[in-house]
């Protein structure tokens, strides 16, 4: 899915090269909105960081309750039973926190494990830009930087699926915060988590999630 490059929503735009960091948050897009372009002055793993403003989003019951299934929210789904919310629309905000690993060449290659402080984070503990097929990657998730336990964890490959929300295979987050990817298949990987809790003090929403992925 197209989605335009708007500035004006943009907290943090960042690019890491070993212990380099570069603000790129005043960058311009494109001409077409479609992104950014960013030239690479060195070899090595590149990291860039994206954190985007919270945004609002109702949903009815019905469909409020398969996305809370869908991505591993129990928790959420027993708040809603023992408040007796389930015949409740979801009204909820979300902010998304991104990561994309580059891979330029041989070079500076410990910048993958990187933390750079994102609310909810996903940090690779083994080089995703060196793994190959059949590779196991493990991936640590972090919440306000702790280590986030029995958090669902979903990932897959460019090219496997055309149909929106399903994944190659997902697991939960040991007590660590780790879980580990069994890399099946070559091309671009998306790894992602979603995290959510009940907001009080907020008239448009009763809870709030946060979105953390990783592409490589």
């Amino acid at each position: 899915k197209f989605i335009k490059w708007n500035s004006q929503r943009v907290l943090r735009f960042e690019h890491w090269e070993g212990k380099d960091k570069m603000n790129l948050t005043g960058v311009k897009p494109l001409n077409d909105s479609s992104g950014v372009r960013i030239k690479l002055e060195k070899p090595g793993v590149h990291l860039f960081a994206l954190d985007w403003t919270a945004r609002l989003i109702e949903l009815n019951p019905d469909n409020f309750k398969h996305y809370l299934e869908s991505e591993g929210l129990d928790h959420v789904l027993q708040l809603r039973k023992k408040r007796g919310e389930e015949n409740k629309s979801g009204r909820e905000r979300y902010s998304r926190y991104v990561k994309t690993f580059i891979d330029a060449g041989t070079g500076e290659n410990q910048t993958f494990s990187k933390t750079v402080g994102q609310l909810i984070e996903l940090i690779p503990l083994d080089n995703p830009c060196d793994r190959r097929v059949g590779d196991s990657l493990r991936v640590q998730l972090l919440f306000r930087g702790k280590p986030l336990a029995n958090a669902l964890v979903a990932s897959t490959y460019s090219g496997f699926t055309e149909k929106p929300d399903t994944y190659e295979q997902s697991a939960r987050t040991n007590q660590e915060g780790v879980v580990t990817i069994r890399l099946t298949h070559t091309g671009p990987w998306l790894v992602r988590s979603v995290y959510m809790l009940p907001l009080t003090d907020n008239k448009y929403a009763n809870l709030e999630s946060w979105w953390s992925s990783m592409k490589f």
